[in-house]
């Protein structure tokens, strides 16, 4: 087997609410070494349990620590010609019974250009693609917590990045560090926060559709905003900006070499805006 490309499988037992209830856990680590690949399509699903994604050490194409119930879910991690599946589902799809115990830690490398599908059901999640090379990424949760950063900036340019929310809270920060020609973001229910602070590098659009939501917008006070809204029923605070064109333009919109552009469609949603300076975070 080459050294490139390692698995490892290991048993351990686990004891649920009773001695009686006791369980049987297993884990799955797998690694490769980065060898020069060009590309890296990273194929997700996780139904249930703690996700944590982030940026592997130096040399790694990227490792992966799974632990999980084999009565519940069916593991699927394999790797082939530039690609990587990690599939972690269950009899009866996202409505089988969920291991809020379970996690799963996927670790990428910075050397190789990723593309990024990412489905996650329910539990908790904590991806930080800060200093990633995403090319483009599509993420989906469902009813979960989740927390998306950009910590540090893209250092290419991605051409979309789409995250779609469930019935739970999602955050996703550092915007700006993204680096991404579009940005789409949809929502149902729940509290959705976005946060454009970052290192901008050039103007970008924003297309944001949600439902029956709280959604908080963390703009930089030195980014030129535009806001086209698609409708009149959500309360919307326009503090810092005027009315021009049918839409909403920052103070600074005509003097930014950066602008962001965002249409947004929020029927029943409640919009906070909060201006920070460029050197504030979200937190």
């Amino acid at each position: 087997m080459s050294r490139s490309w390692v698995l490892a499988a290991t048993v351990m037992a686990s004891l649920g609410a009773t001695e009686a209830a006791a369980q049987d856990w297993r884990t799955f680590r797998s690694f490769r070494e980065y060898t020069g690949e060009e590309e890296l399509r990273v194929e997700v699903t996780y139904l249930a349990g703690e996700l944590r994604i982030g940026p592997a050490e130096d040399g790694t194409l990227f490792r992966t620590n799974l632990r999980y119930d084999p009565e519940l879910f069916e593991p699927d991690i394999r790797y082939e010609r530039e690609r990587l599946v990690v599939r972690i589902a269950g009899e009866g799809g996202f409505e089988a019974r969920r291991s809020s115990e379970g996690s799963l830690d996927l670790a990428l490398g910075r050397e190789t250009p990723l593309s990024l599908d990412l489905t996650f059901g329910a539990g908790e999640g904590d991806i930080e693609l800060g200093g990633l090379p995403i090319r483009r990424a599509e993420i989906s949760t469902g009813a979960s917590a989740t927390e998306i950063r950009f910590s540090s900036p893209n250092p290419i340019r991605a051409s979309t990045l789409t995250v779609k929310g469930g019935a739970a809270e999602l955050r996703v920060l550092g915007l700006g560090n993204a680096n991404a020609d579009r940005i789409e973001v949809g929502g149902g229910v729940g509290e959705i926060t976005l946060d454009f602070t970052g290192t901008w590098q050039t103007s970008s659009e924003v297309e944001v559709d949600v439902g029956l939501a709280q959604l908080n917008l963390v703009l930089p006070t030195d980014l030129g905003v535009r806001i086209d809204r698609e409708s009149l029923l959500a309360r919307f605070d326009a503090a810092r900006m005027v009315k021009r064109d049918g839409a909403l333009v920052s103070e600074n919109w005509d003097a930014s070499s950066q602008r962001l552009t965002i249409h947004l469609d929020a029927a029943l949603a409640s919009v906070d805006v909060r201006w920070v300076s460029a050197s504030t975070r979200s937190h």
